[in-house]
């Protein structure tokens, strides 16, 4: 899947990601990346808006979950995310980037090994948003897959 076809397919499963202003840079099975633009995620002080912060956070781990999931040619529709905790660590002030990845090929592999196995996997998924290379904030999303 393309990074255009994944945002399509986030558009017509999630309509809030039409109104956030992202683009993706890297869209694979063990990282994604994306760009947003602040003009869109901004609040009344100027800077990033934390909702908007969360809600890409979580469009990043969502999809980098998906096209795993797609890449292993699993057959399910029940990806969620069960909890997510947040740390706004400093103001993002520009134009922003969120990177999610899965830590080593090990990890990947033995994430879809147990949901193979028990048909059912729950993992967190870490998210970080970077503002020109500063470290802002930080997302641990449990995320579970059932099939």
């Amino acid at each position: 899947m393309t990074p255009q076809e994944l945002l399509a397919k986030l558009n017509r499963d999630i309509p809030v990601s039409k109104f956030l202003g992202f683009e993706f840079v890297e869209a694979t099975p063990n990282r994604v990346e994306i760009r947003a633009r602040l003009n869109e995620n901004i609040n009344h002080k100027g800077t990033a808006f934390g909702g908007s912060l969360y809600t890409l956070s979580v469009l990043a781990a969502y999809s980098l979950v998906y096209l795993g999931v797609e890449c292993e040619k699993i057959k399910t529709n029940n990806l969620v995310i069960q909890k997510g905790d947040i740390q706004y660590m400093k103001p993002v002030t520009s134009d922003f980037d969120i990177i999610c990845e899965f830590n080593g090929v090990e990890a990947y592999q033995k994430f879809y090994e147990d949901l193979a196995r028990w048909k059912k996997v729950r993992e967190v998924i870490k998210v970080r948003v970077y503002c020109q290379g500063v470290l802002c904030a930080k997302l641990d999303g449990v995320f579970v897959v059932q099939l």
